[in-house]
């Protein structure tokens, strides 16, 4: 982690340079062994979906949970914004098609995993990719994954650092944080968040040591992907709010469409909300809610500084 954010205080250029290599070295074996393995598949795998001991609506509404997951950050690529050359063109490419490229790597390799490895051998692994290497090309195979696997995790969390600094750095560009996050280093980074959020994340690991590999990873992404999903909710909702403040900013053409898809958009947010379950709604609102002293703080100061200025 300490690695990762020494490379991001470096400058987001460098960053980005190491991001597309370790993006290349992780997507093409992926999809290499997801396609093999489709001609591996055994149909009456795929029949056995739900071993689980919940219903199917509980088994769906947790697993959507875990899916969103695969698909968080998918708007990521609007928050450097201001480090891309032309990003009204780029930003929206670099969405539509990261996120289908994100697709069509996870459909096809979810079923391809869940077509060769029996189900209840599937729900014992910590490493399926690794599993579907194996039962395919051996034990070699499973190491070549496993090497693959360790480098996707390493791009994730490069991404995830690049952006860690950056996301308070746009709230204190809005007054909503204090102004040592709004600050930028020599080479256009906000080290001060950067390095903040990485001392954060430590101590979030330290405090789940003592739990399994699985129980550690399901956790964290719950609670990350909660926190998104209050911000989708929020998102999806702000299209009916802008049409009916601002008529006259809306594209009347599409107002149907886009209606619809924020409908859609809403309904899949609240419903994989209600498949996170209560453990994990509850650290997610406690953490949420933690912050309200920082923003009541930031209120109070901006209200001093317009107090002195007038009078």
């Amino acid at each position: 982690i300490w690695y990762l954010t020494l490379i991001n205080i470096k400058g987001v250029h460098l960053a980005g340079r190491f991001q597309l290599m370790l993006t290349i070295l992780k997507v093409l074996p992926l999809l290499l062994i997801a396609s093999i393995g489709v001609f591996f598949i055994d149909v009456s795998n795929l029949l056995q979906f739900n071993i689980s001991t919940e219903s199917n609506l509980s088994a769906f509404s947790g697993g959507a949970m875990l899916t969103l997951w695969a698909f968080l950050g998918l708007e990521s690529a609007s928050i450097p914004a201001d480090n891309v050359l032309n990003p009204k063109r780029d930003i929206p490419l670099a969405t539509i098609f990261g996120t289908l490229l994100t697709a069509i790597v996870y459909i096809l390799a979810t079923i391809s995993i869940m077509g060769v490895v029996p189900m209840t051998e599937l729900q014992q692994s910590t490493a399926p990719f690794a599993l579907l290497a194996e039962k395919i090309m051996g034990p070699v195979g499973m190491y070549i994954i496993g090497l693959c696997a360790i480098i996707s995790c390493v791009g994730a969390l490069n991404g995830w650092i690049l952006l860690q600094g950056h996301i308070p750095y746009a709230a204190a560009k809005d007054k909503m944080f204090p102004s040592a996050f709004g600050k930028l280093s020599k080479n256009g980074v906000p080290v001060f968040g950067t390095v903040i959020s990485t001392i954060l994340i430590n101590i979030l690991l330290f405090l789940n040591y003592n739990k399994s590999l699985v129980e550690q990873f399901t956790l964290i992404i719950s609670l990350a992907t909660l926190s998104a999903l209050i911000a989708y909710i929020y998102t999806s909702a702000s299209e009916f709010t802008i049409y009916l403040k601002h008529p006259d900013k809306v594209n009347r053409e599409h107002v149907r469409k886009t209606l619809a898809v924020s409908s859609l958009a809403f309904i899949y947010s609240f419903w994989a909300l209600f498949g996170a379950g209560p453990q994990t709604v509850f650290y997610g609102t406690l953490l949420m809610f933690s912050s309200v002293p920082l923003f009541g703080w930031m209120q109070w100061k901006k209200s001093r500084k317009i107090f002195n200025e007038k009078y």
